[in-house]
């Protein structure tokens, strides 16, 4: 028996950053619609599902949220393989986090592979009072480390779906382009090798003017 896939794309996502910075709720609020205002730190990586519907398509996300503390380096390493996007998390109201973001992107660059898409988020903007870091500095930031910004409050769910959605719909259209450029090297390839083809028929003639 066959079993029937339930999805139209599948794409594996690592939630990175340094510990406080509200990576586990953004997950939470993602997959299960939960804020909890106290949660036990992350040991090591936790991981959530879900599908929903863009554009038409079924899309499951496989969401890694990994542990923001150094000691758990080890453990984390072996999930940055395979990911297809990794959201780098820091604290609007805490500096040292937004200054960590070199060290989060370092990490995955070191880990994962090139085409990986990156996504910088500054959480909690709900606490806007509080806030250490404008929105210009992010941006500059992000432009600098040639990633994509948006402002998240797991709190109030403010862009938390806004932004699963939008990386979902570039990753389908990153596939998407990948999938024709690879058509078009295996349709060209054949070109070459199919009997008749241009590239035979001009060895051909240059044989009979040889000889």
């Amino acid at each position: 028996m066959s079993l029937q896939q339930d999805y139209d794309y599948a794409f594996k996502i690592a939630i990175t950053g340094s510990s406080s910075v509200g990576k586990s709720s953004l997950m939470m609020r993602f997959t299960d619609d939960v804020f909890n205002v106290v949660l036990i730190p992350t040991i090591g990586v936790d991981f959530k599902i879900r599908s929903f519907t863009v554009d038409n398509k079924i899309v499951k996300l496989n969401i890694w949220d990994t542990a923001g503390q150094e000691r758990f380096d080890a453990i984390i390493k072996a999930y940055y393989k395979g990911i297809h996007a990794c959201l780098i998390v820091f604290d609007l109201t805490d500096r040292q986090t937004f200054q960590d973001v070199y060290k989060w992107f370092d990490k995955c660059k070191q880990n994962a592979k090139n085409e990986v898409k990156l996504i910088l988020v500054g959480n909690k903007a709900d606490l806007e009072e509080q806030r250490a870091v404008t929105y210009e500095e992010a941006c500059n930031l992000a432009q600098e480390l040639d990633m994509q910004y948006i402002e998240t409050s797991a709190k109030s769910k403010q862009n938390v779906d806004q932004c699963f959605i939008q990386l979902s719909q570039d990753l389908i259209q990153q596939y998407i382009k990948q999938n024709k450029q690879i058509q078009f090297e295996t349709q060209k390839q054949k070109s070459h090798l199919k009997p008749g083809g241009a590239t035979i028929q001009k060895q051909q003639q240059k044989s009979a003017q040889c000889c």
